[in-house]
């Protein structure tokens, strides 16, 4: 039973995937951003869905780095757009949290 348990718990958590990059652009009308990923994985320019709150604050890091999950375990359709599930900003040099 505890096994059970912990593959099903281990099953949750691997349905997303951490990317960093930097952003590129923001648009609110659409509620996507486009991330040069610098993640070995999936590296390359991204286009990515995010929800409203998301999107106004990536609007305050254009041009600078984030840290992003995914809702995907990995990024091997690059023609699909994945949505950001949550930010993991960090105050860097010139960035505001």
């Amino acid at each position: 039973m505890v096994i059970f348990v912990f593959f099903c718990i281990n099953e949750a958590e691997s349905d997303e995937l951490f990317l960093t990059g930097t952003v590129l652009e923001v648009s609110q009308s659409f509620n996507q951003a486009v991330v040069n990923v610098k993640t070995l994985s999936c590296r390359g320019k991204m286009t990515f869905k995010a929800d409203d709150e998301d999107i106004r604050t990536l609007q305050g890091f254009l041009g600078k780095d984030i840290s992003f999950f995914i809702d995907s375990a990995n990024c091997n359709d690059k023609l699909k757009t994945y949505k950001i599930k949550k930010l993991h900003i960090k105050a860097s040099k010139g960035a505001r949290q």
